[in-house]
């Protein structure tokens, strides 16, 4: 009984004390810094060891020099000259099936009588945007890789090899650009934007892949 009146007269802080060391152990069993020799010798795939790494089986490089690159924040595209939209082989305009270069008509243009958009400029601000391939590196800094893996020129570079960089990669953006082109829309002044897939060209010859 006096074990009973023991465990009831715990006060609220001790509780909340217990909660948060069981947590922390839950946190680092989960985590499991590195598995045992048995577990590792159970498990389908090879372990990686040595090179300081968390995951089990890690797939990401150790960047070694982290957030030194600048934040890129993209430029507001300028709207295409309209001699140049006029010399496009289907130049968006209020024709029906004329809006879009598969030939659809899916919104009302501006300026047309009788309608919402009315009183609206009948002339619309055109920009392109072109779906890319196009290389991209995500990071300027040398790197400890935790896989190994082909360079470029076929040879085999081991997992735990420090490069200056890694090779770019693959990247489908608009514009060739990540992020992407961003459009300064005002109130009042409608915008038309021509998308156009070129993702069938590869000018660079970059890894493709499965796609």
């Amino acid at each position: 009984m006096a074990k009973k009146n023991e465990l009831l007269s715990l006060s609220r802080r001790d509780v909340l004390k217990l909660g948060m060391a069981t947590g922390a152990a839950t946190a680092v069993g989960t985590l499991g810094l590195r598995p045992t020799a048995a577990a590792a010798q159970t498990a389908t795939q090879p372990v990686c060891i040595g090179l300081l790494a968390i995951e089990a089986f890690p797939t990401s490089p150790l960047i070694l020099e982290p957030f030194k690159d600048p934040l890129p924040v993209p430029k507001a595209a300028s709207p295409i000259d309209p001699a140049v939209v006029a010399t496009w082989s289907s130049p968006p305009d209020p024709g029906v099936g004329r809006q879009d270069s598969a030939g659809h008509t899916h919104q009302l243009w501006p300026g047309a009588p009788g309608t919402v958009v009315a009183n609206y400029p009948s002339k619309p601000l055109v920009y392109q945007n072109k779906l890319q391939v196009a290389p991209a590196s995500f990071t300027t800094s040398p790197v400890r890789t935790l896989v190994g893996y082909r360079d470029t020129q076929g040879n085999v570079v081991p997992a735990g090899t420090v490069v200056p960089s890694l090779p770019k990669s693959t990247l489908y953006a608009f514009n060739s650009q990540f992020p992407g082109p961003m459009i300064n829309a005002e109130y009042g002044k409608p915008v038309v934007v021509r998308f156009e897939n070129h993702l069938d060209e590869n000018p660079y010859n970059l890894d493709r892949q499965d796609f």
